[in-house]
């Protein structure tokens, strides 16, 4: 009986592993996707002190967004491959990354324009990557309220790439 109580918590414990990895398994293939948001981008001009700096932006939009480390790591790849390869001629570059959701989406966003401002700046912005002529590097992740979380962030570039 001793010997059938441990082999019983054994197995409870192989279980309980065996399910908080596959909870920590991250799926790519699993209905997670990026693609470009174009009809969000834009080039502005702006005049400061005499001067005219060019301010650049690209909008993706990611379906299937869960926040895994994978997720993650798949978007911060897709910016270092889609950063502009001009983007150090621009005052600023900014990569900024959606949620696709019934509101933050080309179709909708194209017949209610203001509603991207509305509602999907608030609850589906996930990531802005910031460039700045002087060479500065920024991730910022949404935190809500307008609030972003900052940090670091250069492209590794492969050889083979």
């Amino acid at each position: 009986m001793n010997n059938f109580f441990w082999l019983l918590i054994f197995f409870y414990y192989y279980l309980l592993i065996l399910s908080l990895f596959m909870l920590n398994c991250d799926d790519l293939s699993e209905g997670f996707s990026i693609e470009s948001f174009e009809i969000m981008n834009y080039i502005h001009l702006l005049e400061v002190d005499d001067t005219t700096e060019i301010v650049k932006a690209d909008y993706y939009l990611v379906i299937g967004y869960r926040g895994t480390r994978m997720q993650n790591i798949a978007i911060d790849s897709l910016v270092c491959k889609n950063k502009a390869s001009d983007a150090n001629l621009y005052h600023t570059y900014f990569i900024n990354i959606y949620r696709k959701t019934p509101k933050t989406n080309t179709e909708y966003t194209s017949e209610f324009p203001r509603d991207f401002y509305r509602y999907s700046m608030r609850n589906d912005h996930l990531f802005r990557y910031k460039w700045t002529y002087s060479g500065l590097s920024i991730k910022e992740t949404y935190k809500g309220a307008f609030a972003y979380e900052s940090e670091k962030f250069n492209c590794v570039v492969n050889e083979g790439d």
